[in-house]
């Protein structure tokens, strides 16, 4: 990796953080949970059904992106990269 790649990653791993912890990006998973609780009491069939999609597949695109993360995360953890494994202990 080049010096230039590792502040590009640095960089880039700031940004993710900050987006966790700030704006629309850190409330999406959140907000779409809680309309997809609110759409059961909904009385509009047509609401309630589109809402239900919408925020469902939201739901499952999101925890199929955790799962590839955290997948990444335990295939780092391996004897052949120990500077790896230490950073994936870390999460």
């Amino acid at each position: 990796m080049s010096p230039q790649s590792g502040s590009h990653a640095k960089a880039r791993a700031w940004q993710a953080a900050q987006a966790a912890t700030s704006g629309g990006t850190a409330q999406g998973a959140f907000a779409m949970k809680e309309l997809a609780k609110l759409a059961k009491d909904f009385h509009d069939s047509q609401l309630q059904l589109t809402m239900a999609e919408m925020t469902l597949q939201g739901l499952q695109i999101c925890e199929m992106h955790a799962r590839t993360c955290v997948k990444s995360l335990v295939e780092a953890i391996s004897p052949n990269h120990p500077q790896l494994a230490q950073d994936a202990a870390w999460a």
